[in-house]
């Protein structure tokens, strides 16, 4: 193919060959194109033009400066391709001779989401998908071999579905699906399956091992089998016309029973058991007998006498008695929730007696007594109470929670508790020897607390604490210390080394130092009555520096430093002055102006 290329208004003609070239793996879309190269030496590069009529192309594509493209993308019908070259400046050249080609479709439907569903024992529903609209039709069996064929449904869809029909129950099938498109392309998949449900049941479940036991002079149990899973029933009453029912249990199961209650006494019962399966065949027994017993003994025992006897600091014995044999045990503890029982006496007797032993002293206790007769029937006494008697107290008091507290310079106080009222005294010193002690305080307490005045600042104290309770038994602690704080700090700060620097005629930087870390600020005016301050700088340090702005030139200004310590104490100096610079004299004029316009940009 030959293009010319304009370039500063001259056409250069140049010879291209465009080669048409078949890509089959790119699913029959894509043309290769290529040409010989222009040989100028402006040219840029090259632009490809196609379309689906001769000589009638949609926007080019700039392929740059290369001498083959691949067209992607295309259709199955017949595309038209030429070629143009352009230069550095932005001419291009007429089109190249015109080439063509036809695509044809060889590629068969992509198979996707084969499935089976809607299975019955004689029915199936296969569906599949395919990339492109084709036929529909399905190959099964019962072997890979298949040998039966779903009529063919023509339309072309990419949405498929078969149903098939006269299978037979509980059988696993082979299939697979067939799609044909519009240019003949067949596609096949593999070999797939699915099983058929089984045929409809229509046989009542078997019932078997009929029994009752459990039986009492109000109630029953009535258990069964059956052969397969089924819900569960029972039709009871004094007469082979039953007249009640138990309600229907409707789980599926093969082992059942029921309980049957609100019976009457000495009584024959007559019963059948019913069940039903998942398809709604019923069996029914035939006719069953049991007879309920005499009613039992349902009165507790009459509980009597209750008393609490040889009380001693650890120990008790609860005696009573019944109107009726009976066992004996006792429930006891220091609330009504009681928490502990004696061991059960089992003996069947009317006179009762059980101790109690590994009690606390000086604690009432709470009890009740119960005893159980031959049928079962329990009788719970109501509460009653004891207390035990106390021991001699030989324990002295437990001490806890030791401090020392209120610190200052010249005093603390101490304190600690105990756990029985106890008197109160602290020996302290500055040593383990202490050497001194506060007035014993004879009031018992639990909670204790003595102060101790007169001591040095800056210094550790040793202390313990003694406490006796009502019965002398005494209490010392261990050691413990604490140190006395260093006294009040009232000394202000001492100001020195102040100065003004950095001045301009707006400016000026205050500096001084402290003997100690302080805060920072700088009270400023024009008088000595000062009115302005500069921002509070609450870092504590011993070398202190603030700028002053907003100042007016050509002035004296007077200004103190104020600093401020930890403990409060504030330290002002006396006046200081300084006087700002004159401001700065602005440049001469020029005499006069001249000059030259060398060049203008045109407007």
């Amino acid at each position: 193919m030959q293009c010319g290329m304009k370039k500063r208004g001259t056409i250069i003609g140049v010879v291209l060959i465009i080669l048409f070239g078949w890509n089959s793996l790119a699913n029959a879309g894509n043309a290769l194109l290529s040409w010989d190269p222009n040989k100028e030496a402006s040219l840029a590069g090259y632009k490809v033009y196609y379309g689906t009529a001769v000589g009638s192309y949609g926007a080019p594509v700039d392929v740059g400066n290369q001498t083959s493209y691949t067209v992607t993308g295309l259709g199955t019908q017949t595309y038209y391709f030429a070629v143009t070259a352009y230069d550095t400046s932005g001419n291009e050249s007429g089109f190249s001779t015109e080439v063509n080609k036809t695509f044809t479709d060889t590629t068969p439907p992509v198979l996707s989401a084969i499935g089976s569903g809607s299975l019955t024992s004689s029915g199936a529903v296969i569906t599949w998908t395919t990339n492109e609209t084709s036929t529909t039709q399905v190959e099964y069996g019962t072997t890979t071999g298949y040998g039966a064929l779903s009529p063919l449904n023509s339309t072309l869809s990419t949405s498929h579905s078969r149903t098939l029909s006269g299978l037979t129950a509980s059988t696993l099938y082979h299939y697979r699906v067939i799609s044909k498109d519009a240019a003949g392309n067949v596609a096949t998949s593999g070999d797939n399956t699915f099983t058929t449900a089984a045929a409809p049941d229509t046989s009542p479940p078997a019932i078997s091992a009929i029994a009752s036991s459990a039986i009492t002079s109000a109630s029953a149990t009535v258990s069964w089998t059956t052969n397969e899973a089924a819900d569960t029933q029972i039709q009871f009453g004094v007469t082979t016309s039953y007249g009640s029912s138990t309600t229907l249990n409707t789980a599926m199961t093969t082992s059942h029973s029921q309980g049957l209650s609100g019976l009457s006494a000495s009584t024959t019962y007559h019963f059948r058991v019913v069940s039903k399966d998942a398809a709604n065949n019923t069996a029914t027994s035939g006719d069953n007998t049991f007879t309920t017993p005499a009613p039992p003994d349902t009165s507790a025992p009459t509980l009597s006498g209750i008393a609490a006897g040889n009380l001693t600091a650890s120990s008790a014995t609860i005696t009573w008695n019944t109107n009726e044999n009976s066992t004996s045990q006792v429930e006891y503890g220091t609330t009504t929730s009681y928490g502990a029982s004696s061991a059960l006496d089992a003996t069947l007797v009317t006179g009762h007696t059980r101790a109690l032993s590994g009690l606390n002293p000086s604690t009432t206790y709470h009890f009740r007594v119960v005893s159980k007769d031959a049928a079962n029937n329990t009788a719970t006494s109501g509460d009653n109470t004891f207390t035990t008697p106390a021991p001699p107290d030989t324990t002295p008091p437990v001490l806890s929670g030791i401090t020392a507290g209120n610190l200052a310079s010249s005093a603390a106080t101490i304190s600690w508790t105990t756990n029985e009222p106890a008197d109160s005294q602290v020996q302290y010193g500055t040593s383990t020897a202490y050497g001194s002690s506060t007035t014993r305080v004879s009031t018992l307490t639990t909670g204790h607390s003595q102060g101790l005045t007169g001591l040095v600042e800056s210094t550790t104290y040793h202390f313990r604490v003694l406490s006796r309770d009502a019965a002398g038994n005494l209490s010392t602690s261990g050691d413990n210390t604490f140190i006395t704080p260093a006294a009040p700090d009232t000394t202000p700060p001492a100001l020195s080394t102040i100065a003004s620097s950095a001045i301009t005629p707006t400016s000026a930087t205050i500096s001084w130092t402290t003997n100690e870390a302080a805060d920072t600020q700088i009270q400023y005016g024009t008088t000595t009555s000062y009115g302005a301050s500069t921002t509070l700088n609450t870092s504590m340090t011993t070398s202190h520096s603030q700028g002053l702005s907003g100042l007016s030139a050509s002035t004296t200004y007077h200004f103190r430093v104020v600093s401020k310590d930890a403990a409060g104490n504030a330290a002002s100096s006396g006046d200081n002055t300084f006087t700002t610079l004159a401001p700065p004299t602005p440049p001469r004029r020029p005499s006069r102006e001249s000059g030259r316009i060398i060049s203008a940009p045109r407007r």
